[in-house]
């Protein structure tokens, strides 16, 4: 499970992505792998690892709770946008 989100405000030079999604190692711990930046950057990461994958989803939600608070807005893509 992956959401990419953004944030556009051409009056403040905005021009922001933010994308977090799930992850399982191959020892099994789960985790929340995060990116944000600036379009047209790799922009920074960042991993985080917790002990059960209920723990990851719950950190995972308030992340995205969090940037939908600042005015971050969630991208659908192509297939969800035509109702697939």
């Amino acid at each position: 499970m992956q959401i990419d989100m953004c944030r556009i405000d051409p009056s403040l030079n905005m021009n922001r992505f933010y994308s977090v999604g799930l992850t399982k190692d191959l020892f099994g711990q789960h985790g929340v792998h995060r990116q944000w930046g600036r379009f047209g950057t790799w922009g920074r990461h960042c991993h985080d690892w917790y002990r059960t994958q209920t723990e990851a989803e719950t950190a995972l939600s308030d992340l995205v709770k969090q940037k939908l608070a600042r005015g971050y807005l969630i991208k659908l893509t192509a297939s969800e946008s035509h109702g697939r």
